[in-house]
Order: structure tokens, then sequence, then C-alpha cells
């Protein structure tokens, strides 16, 4: 049934045929029951899809037919899948004697808003991130607000910021500053705000915040060293006016400067705001990286057409050194927070990111503009309260949609680190409340957590990828498998308020998925001299060691002793099992998944 469905909504995106021939190309003989199976697994009717999935792309103003590198073209399915018992059975095989494309993210973590490293309870998230290191880069934001470094131009005190920073550095994160006006917001839902520090209370001169850049690089150079320093990077965010409009913040949007008043919000303002940062950066700096514009490609751009802000960016004096985009699936967002036909605006497009993000691609391609691209945040929701966060779902969404970005983006960054970040008095103790980040308050690892480990462990020669099963080879010796069951939300989240789920039945917002089997077959024409393969597997799911579970089966929503904290750090982990296998001229690996499992496997081919 998922093979047909993907037909389906392949050749509602891509063709012009009516509903009626796209439902009988794929096997349905009447349009009725296909309508309703349709909207069972993916949340609307197939005319609706079709509407709204085209109409959120909103990147794609002039699209541009082009090839484009994508993992997919490395698959080889040899043979059919088979049903057994109703689960699926996948028979791949894998031949290692092609190079392909190599496959090696770099991970950036949203810490937060930087007066919250400032808390010690936050360093305890810090110290699991220097444990396992799945990161590269560390970004905050607000570094440089008047809160933190004081109002008086003359008389900084740049003491907070050296204590924010040398707790990123001691995490092994190198710092990622954005150095826009972005505040802190926690969002209750789509529509309210629970929480909210801006950047700043009054109008900015840039004047001023130029010459505050140049004391604070300086500032740093002296205490961390030029080489280091010239290693981070900074970005620079182009404030939306309905961001601002939502925050009760539009002052953020303006500037003052030359006795001119710059709003930032508009392209050709914006584009003086970032040259003016840029060059006063590159004064002291010159091999710092200074980038933009985190620019959210679920929310429409209304002031502008995507692509002419591109061109014209590139065509100013400072061009940036990568281009930076947030994306959230949220296609209900187009012009207010407040203007929904549903009460979730989630987009039931499950390949809402990779589409966004190829789009981007395109036009630099077109523009032959060789600027890398980061996603400096991305998550499912904007929101801070919302159980899916808190679900199995979060960690096959983060490694679906990563790997799926991978070939066409150079840094990609989570949104967030931690639930600390997103504390506020309707939550008290709990320990899980919808928080967005990896880790809850008490530095609890979420699935999503354990998904960007395994991401990290998979950096090595593509051997062959499909939408839920990647597999590399790092070195001639070992052979990494990372496999995922990824299921979208369904009807029952879409046309349900927000508070209608508990924990107790929040998966009935999901596909119900059937379990699959995978048999991979690996040819081994250099190494099958060789005695055997030490296989060590790594399994996190719904009944192995995700933190919802393991609260559920002791019954308790607060960690009130150290006894629970330390009982539950050590049941959040994936189930790890280790087998040895004889070596022919093939070796055959056969796994079962269920429903949001994750499953890594490491292979190394011994004497």
């Amino acid at each position: 049934m998922q093979k047909r469905l993907e037909k389906v909504r392949n050749e509602l995106l891509h063709t012009e045929k009516s509903v009626i021939e796209i439902a009988y190309d794929a096997g349905f003989s009447n349009i009725n029951s296909f309508n309703r199976i349709f909207k069972k697994y993916q949340g609307l009717t197939p005319t609706d899809y079709r509407k709204e999935v085209k109409q959120s792309i909103v990147v794609l103003s002039n699209p541009v037919e082009e090839e484009e590198t994508d993992l997919a073209d490395l698959k080889k399915l040899i043979d059919t899948t088979t049903s057994h018992e109703g689960t699926d059975t996948y028979a791949i095989q894998i031949s290692n004697e092609k190079s392909f494309e190599s496959y090696a993210p770099t991970f950036l973590i949203n810490l937060g808003f930087a007066q919250d490293l400032l808390r010690k309870d936050f360093h305890v998230a810090l110290a699991r991130v220097k444990k396992d290191g799945p990161f590269t880069y560390g970004r905050i934001w607000g570094l440089l607000s008047p809160e933190i470094i004081g109002c008086d131009p003359d008389q900084l005190d740049f003491s907070q910021t050296d204590q924010i920073l040398d707790a990123i550095l001691d995490a092994d994160l190198i710092p990622f500053l954005e150095l826009g006006f972005k505040g802190k917001t926690i969002y209750k839902d789509y529509t309210s705000i629970l929480a909210n520090q801006v950047f700043s209370k009054n109008s900015l001169h840039l004047e001023a915040y130029l010459k505050t850049i140049a004391l604070f690089l300086k500032h740093c150079i002296s205490r961390y060293g030029r080489a280091a320093v010239e290693k981070w990077q900074v970005e620079v965010w182009k404030p939306h006016p309905i961001v601002l409009q939502a925050i009760q913040a539009p002052f953020l949007g303006e500037v003052f400067y030359d006795d001119t008043r710059l709003k930032i919000t508009r392209a050709k303002d914006f584009y003086c705001f970032f040259t003016k940062i840029s060059e006063q950066i590159k004064k002291i700096l010159p091999n710092m990286k200074v980038g933009g514009c985190g620019i959210s490609v679920d929310i429409k751009n209304s002031d502008e057409n995507f692509p002419t802000f591109i061109e014209l960016w590139l065509e100013q004096k400072q061009q940036p050194d990568f281009f930076s985009l947030a994306v959230y699936p949220m296609d209900e967002i187009k012009s207010d927070f407040t203007e929904q036909r549903r009460s979730n605006p989630i987009s039931p497009d499950m390949y809402f990111m990779s589409r966004h993000v190829k789009a981007v691609k395109k036009i630099f391609n077109r523009l032959q503009a060789d600027i890398p691209i980061y996603i400096t945040e991305f998550n499912v929701t904007i929101v801070n309260r919302d159980l899916i966060n808190d679900t199995a779902y979060k960690g096959s969404y983060i490694i679906k949609n990563a790997i799926e970005v991978s070939p066409y983006c150079k840094v990609i960054g989570y949104w967030l680190l931690s639930d600390t970040s997103a504390v506020a008095v309707d939550c008290q103790e709990k320990e899980v409340f919808g928080g967005a980040g990896l880790l809850t308050r008490h530095a609890i690892p979420k699935i999503g957590y354990y998904a960007f480990l395994f991401l990290a462990k998979m950096t090595g020669r593509t051997l062959y990828y499909n939408e839920e099963l990647l597999v590399t080879m790092p070195d001639p010796y070992t052979i990494n498998i990372l496999a995922i069951s990824y299921s979208h939300l369904n009807s029952a989240y879409y046309y349900n308020s927000q508070g209608t789920f508990r924990k107790e039945n929040v998966y009935a917002v999901f596909n119900n998925m059937p379990d699959k089997k995978y048999r991979v077959t690996i040819d081994l024409p250099e190494i099958n001299k060789r005695q055997q393969a030490k296989i060590t597997s790594q399994q996190i799911g719904l009944k192995n060691g995700t933190h919802l579970e393991e609260m559920a089966k002791i019954a308790i929503e607060t960690l009130s002793t150290r006894e629970e904290e330390a009982y539950l750090q050590a049941q959040s982990l994936p189930k790890m099992w280790i087998e040895h296998l004889p070596l022919g001229e093939q070796l055959t690996i056969e796994f079962a998944m269920e429903t949001h499992d994750l499953l890594f496997k490491r292979i190394v081919i011994e004497e």
C-alpha cells in the first residue's frame, strides 16, 4: 500500500493528470475508496494534498530544470519485494566494487539564547554533548544583547560572554554566532506565546553596534587566540515582519545608520545591514565566514521574490560566505500566524524539507553561484509544548530528512539541544512537556539525540541508499548500516486541536505501518579471505529505550530523586548486542524493524 501511495503522491505533485486517472493508474478501481484510503494515510484528500503542497513550496517561483546530485541514484535494488505474514521483506544486494560519493555531513546544534548558557543546569546538557560528540558547531544568538554586555558602548562588559563561550568551547563545539537581533520565544502553540525575551527593548544604531562587534572580536582574539576565533562562524539574521509582529517587537526590524532609518526586513536595506557587519568582521578577521540570513522557507516572503532576493544579494559588494535557511514544515503559515484553515499546520508533505532545499540549490546552480547552503534550524514544529517532540517519531524524522538533504547542504542544524531552554512557569517540574530539545531538562537523551549519534557514525563511502536504509564504508574493513521505519502524521493529527492527545494515546496521530524485514547481502570480493565479521547492533524504538515509554513504565512525570534520574539515564538508551558471523564471498544480514525504530549496525571484518 505504501508503495502505491508513494506513486500517487509523486504523480499528484509532478504531473497534470486528473485525480481519477492517477487513482486508476495506481490500481484503485473505486474513486471513493481511493479518496478514503489516501486521506487515512496522508491526512488530506488527494485534491487538497496537491493544492496545499504545491502552494507550500514558496521558493519555486521560477523553477529551473537541471541535473542534480541525488544519493538515490546510487541504489541497486536487485530482488523484488516479497510479503511474509503481512510484513514486507526486502532482499537487497549491494556491491562495493564501485566508488560513490562519500557521506560526510557536518552537524550544528542550536544551543539557545546566549543567556541560557549561564544556567548551571544547561551545563549538564553540554557535558553530554562533549561525551558523545555528534555535533561540530554550537549555535547561539543574543550574545551581544544589552542585558549581557551592558547598554553603554564605552563601558562594555564581556565577562558573561566569556562564560558563555567557555561553556561552548569546553563542550568541544565550535561557536556559531548569530549576530543579528534574534531573541528568545517559547511558543505554547501556533498562535500563543508562553515567554518572550527580545534582543533589545529599544531601536538600535548600527554605528554603535558595529563598534561593539569590533571590540568583542578583539577581546575574543586576546582571550582565545586569532587562529581559534577565525574558525568560528557568524550568521546575520534577516527578521521577518510576521515574526516581529508575533513577538511584539516591530522596532527590531529597523536600525539607524547615518541619520537614515534602515528597514532590515526589506531586501535592499538588509543587504546594506549585512554588508556593514561583514565588512567590520573581515577587517579584523579576514578568513572568518560570515553568512545569512536564516530565511524561513515555511513563511511566505511577500515583499520580494525569493530567487530575485538571492540574485540581487549576489550582486552586492559583500556577498555571504554561506546562505542559511530555517526549515519548519508549516505550510499553513503563509502571511500571518493566526491565519489557519486547520488547527495543526505541520505539512502533510513528508518531503517538505528536501523539496525546499533542492529548490534553493537549483536557484544557486542557475546563478552559477558556488555558495554553500546551511540549514541552521530545522524541526517538525516551532512549538515547545507539542508532545510529538517527545515521541519516537522524532528519531526517524531526523534521520530521513538529514540524509535526504545532505547532498545539497554543507551544514545541517537542528533546533534545539535541551528542553532547559524551553522551561517556563507552565511546566513546573515536569520532565516531559513537549519541549523541542534532544535532551530533557535533566539531560535524559530522547530518541532524536541517538538519531544524530547514529548519523555521525555513518561517515564514509556510500554503498547504498534508499528512503529508509543507508549503507556506508568508512574503511576497507568496516561497513555501517543505518535503517529506520518512518511513519508520517495522519488525519487524526490534522483534524484535531492541540491538547487532544496525551502520552497514553499520542501514537494515534501516526500512520499504522506494518513491521519490516530486511535482508542485506554484501559482496566481499576483496576481503572474503578473512575469517569472520563482528557485528555490533544498536536499536531504539517504542520497545527499546525511548524516554517517554521508559517514564511510563515507572509511572512518573517528574524526577524527584537522584535515583530516579540515574535509573532513567540508564534505561533511555538503545538495546545493544554483538554477533559473529563466518565470511564467504557474501555476507548476509537479516533484521526486523517496527514502526519508529532506529537500527545502527557496525560490521568489522576480522582476521
